[in-house]
């Protein structure tokens, strides 16, 4: 339940027969004030029932460990150190050493081991730890082979059947039955072991640091199908990229993203002279896309901007040049200026056809 209810003053009847002596206080405002003084006490009653019981006694189930103080949930005084020149009064706990006291008599303390010879102290727990146990006075039950009483002549008997039976293992060894954890030391006849079937090693048993460095090779990986590639997946595990159809090539993913075939279209069948123009005649004008010819001029003026377009012909009057200018057959495809040379009587112009 919520915490009860503070009643509060809301009407200052001094000031009101300060200002009106003569008039009865106001009825409205008497209820009101009755009426918040009810309100509280019946709050504080519902509180005082909820911790208690009609016979005066604390209600069930109210007090929990969180409400006690520390020394009532121990049933003793918190311990503190013991030290002397110290006025301790009942109830009191201290440690001296490893060891826990409850006090008799109050007193003042001087020498600890004089006041608990006076009977002013009464030892409640030892904690010092237990000294080292040696294990020939450790109880052992005799069990299979083992004939021993105790734990140290029980740890040399299994010791020498051990050594014994790796001393008969020798020549192929076939099976193995049980789990075999762990060997180490001199293994003696463990040496002349000619072979290990598989059977004998689990399967996903052999891992990673066990195969030695450049151990495996190119017949010990798995088959896969022919052309298919080997990466490494999202996972960070091997993964097969599947052999690609005839004419693509391998493209990369960029980081984040697995590598993939990429097919390259109508530019997979393009040959040498697809690419680069090969015949002789002086008046071909057809030529691959990202041909560069050398243009002539006689006057600045009809030389182009920078990447401008312009219309490349064959001059008439010779088998040498190209102009931009004249009526002579014009070259096929769209071109444009890559560069402009005005040097004296040298004028000429850079074009690549580029569609």
């Amino acid at each position: 339940m919520a915490d009860p209810v503070l009643y509060a003053i809301s009407y200052s009847f001094t000031s009101f027969q300060a200002s009106t002596p003569d008039e009865p206080l106001p009825a409205t405002f008497l209820d009101a004030e009755f009426q918040n003084i009810q309100t509280s006490l019946a709050s504080a009653r519902l509180a005082i029932m909820d911790i208690r019981k009609s016979d005066g006694t604390l209600a069930n189930g109210i007090v929990t460990a969180a409400s006690l103080a520390a020394d009532l949930l121990t049933g003793i005084p918190i311990p503190t150190a013991w030290a002397t020149a110290t006025v301790y009064t009942l109830p009191a706990t201290v440690f001296e050493g490893p060891k826990f006291y409850n006090l008799l008599v109050a007193h003042t303390s001087g020498t600890f081991a004089t006041d608990l010879a006076a009977g002013k102290w009464d030892e409640l727990a030892d904690f010092t730890p237990p000294g080292t146990v040696e294990a020939s006075a450790v109880e052992f039950t005799p069990v299979g082979t083992i004939a021993a009483t105790d734990a140290q002549t029980a740890i040399a008997e299994v010791a020498t059947d051990a050594a014994a039976a790796l001393a008969t293992l020798s020549g192929t060894v076939t099976t193995l039955s049980g789990t075999v954890t762990t060997l180490s030391g001199s293994l003696g006849d463990l040496a002349l072991l000619d072979t290990i079937t598989a059977a004998l090693i689990p399967d996903g048993e052999i891992t990673g640091p066990k195969i030695a460095n450049d151990a495996v090779a190119l017949s010990q990986i798995a088959h896969a199908t022919r052309g298919s590639i080997i990466f490494y997946g999202a996972s960070g595990a091997p993964t097969e990229l599947a052999t690609g159809t005839a004419g693509q090539v391998l493209q990369a993913g960029g980081a984040g993203a697995d590598p993939s075939w990429l097919s390259l279209g109508a530019l997979a069948a393009l040959g040498y002279t697809d690419l680069v123009y090969t015949g002789s005649s002086s008046s071909n004008t057809v030529y691959p896309i990202g041909s560069v010819v050398l243009v002539t001029m006689d006057d600045p003026a009809d030389a182009v901007n920078r990447n401008a377009s312009a219309t490349v012909r064959l001059n008439g009057s010779d088998a040498e040049a190209f102009l931009v200018t004249g009526g002579g057959t014009a070259l096929s495809g769209t071109w444009r200026a890559r560069g402009f040379v005005n040097s004296g009587t040298a004028k000429s112009m850079l074009l690549q056809r580029v569609a």
